[in-house]
């Protein structure tokens, strides 16, 4: 899980307002990142993980191969 998803998870102290502001103060993940996952945005790594033609498993034995 990366830091927005982690941030997300845990969310604030209850001594903090609950909004995406202070969680990105408290968190250091900036407020807009936090928005976009609150609401399904996947990340850059994990959209390109999905969008990859080979498999991990199929991208080693390739190399493998290939050396």
């Amino acid at each position: 899980m990366d830091k927005a998803g982690q941030a997300l998870a845990h969310g604030v102290p209850l001594s903090i307002p609950k909004s995406y502001r202070a969680l990105a103060d408290h968190s250091g993940v900036p407020s807009s990142t936090l928005y976009t996952r609150a609401h399904g945005r996947r990340s850059i790594k994990g959209k390109a993980k999905e969008q990859q033609y080979l498999r991990d498993y199929e991208e080693v034995a390739l190399l493998k191969f290939l050396l």
